[in-house]
């Protein structure tokens, strides 16, 4: 019989929303770990924030780079989150302000059509080529490994 997942945010602004649905369990000291203890496909990343320059979602591209205050770089993770918990949190004024400027950039703006999207329009269509275009910095999981 198939375990039942719990649905969990991808994006989140605390770690703590990740230990919070299993008390029971202890902290994980490893992300592997972390990924084991919630049956996750894969380890969730931590990376420090100012050293993100753009951030794609199923909503969008936030280009943090063309941001020019903290609060718009806030606002423009916000945009793209879709219907997390951060996401629904966003300043809806802001966001569009932010998307004129493309800073945030929707399918749409690019003239993309998300019913149309397909894995022909990506630039890397297997594991294998993001391996290859990484220069092999991108280690997948063995499972993921199809050739």
């Amino acid at each position: 019989m198939p375990t039942a997942r719990l649905p969990l945010p991808t994006i989140t602004n605390r770690t703590s929303l990740w230990f919070r649905r299993r008390r029971s369990s202890l902290r994980p000291r490893r992300t592997g770990e972390l990924a084991e203890t919630f049956k996750l496909d894969l380890a969730p990343v931590m990376i420090y924030g100012d050293d993100v320059t753009h951030i794609v979602s199923e909503e969008g591209i936030a280009n943090l780079l063309l941001c020019r205050t903290a609060e718009e770089r806030e606002q423009a993770i916000r945009g793209i989150a879709g219907f997390t918990e951060v996401g629904r949190r966003r300043d809806r004024k802001m966001v569009e302000k932010l998307r004129e400027r493309k800073v945030i950039r929707r399918p749409e703006d690019l003239g993309i059509n998300p019913l149309d999207a397909h894995r022909s329009m990506l630039a890397a269509r297997s594991i294998k080529e993001l391996m290859h275009w990484s220069g092999n910095l991108y280690d997948p999981p063995n499972k993921f490994r199809n050739w």
